[in-house]
């Protein structure tokens, strides 16, 4: 089964929080993670975040990252293509989302 996470889902993976035992079942039975090409800087910046605000230390950070990186090599990285951005603005359109929320979902 090929899954599809979005920023704010895949960075439960490495951050408990609301969802995360849901997001590891999902991963563990995936034969195919995917992820858009955005997710990564975005999830790096949620660990920036904890750490500028002090809800993880320094170690903890570069742990983070770590894992999220060696994640990363087995992912496919979908693209921002023109079809994206189409779906994109379709989705802005007729939802209130985001403009990174629409990429994800296009």
């Amino acid at each position: 089964m090929r899954v599809f996470f979005d920023s704010s889902a895949f960075v439960k993976r490495y951050v408990r929080e609301s969802g995360s035992e849901q997001v590891l079942s999902l991963s563990n039975s995936a034969t195919e993670l995917c992820l858009s090409g955005i997710a990564v800087p975005e999830i790096i910046f949620a660990f920036c975040r904890l750490q500028r605000e002090s809800r993880i230390t320094p170690l903890q950070y570069r742990h983070l990252k770590t894992l999220l990186l060696a994640d990363t090599i087995d992912v496919t990285v979908c693209d921002l293509t023109p079809e994206v951005v189409r779906n994109a603005v379709t989705s802005l359109e007729s939802n209130l989302l985001r403009g990174m929320d629409a990429i994800h979902l296009g």
